[in-house]
């Protein structure tokens, strides 16, 4: 009974998310921003047709807002998709082939920063 409180304190635990799109970006203050949240949600990044995705956040702000998530134990999530970005969604898991491909390109980066997730916009 003690795991099951344990878990159930966790999970209870408030959640602050940012949503930081990339034309907002510069001059943006990581630390502040992770210093005073759980999460921060990076948007965005297209996914091209054959599950390619480009992340339209500058490389700079994504290690920095990485290093900063690690800090302050941060999740960071990059937004893939949504608000017109989702055009090769539909071919890029149109066979098994292209959408392993595709999984494999969002765990490259998920793991290519500390602490990344990834999200999905459809």
């Amino acid at each position: 009974s003690s795991s099951s409180s344990s878990s159930s304190s966790s999970s209870s635990s408030p959640v602050v998310a940012l949503y930081v799109p990339e034309y907002r970006t510069g001059g943006v203050s990581w630390d502040v921003l992770c210093s005073q949240s759980t999460d921060v949600i990076l948007f965005s990044a297209n996914v091209s047709p054959d599950g390619t995705v480009d992340v339209l956040v500058p490389k700079e702000d994504v290690e920095k807002a990485s290093q900063a998530a690690a800090k302050y134990n941060n999740k960071l999530w990059l937004s893939v998709g949504g608000a017109g970005r989702s055009n090769g969604y539909k071919a890029a898991t149109s066979s098994v082939v292209r959408r392993s491909d595709l999984i494999q390109e969002l765990l490259r980066l998920a793991s290519k920063y500390a602490r990344m997730g990834v999200t999905i916009n459809g």
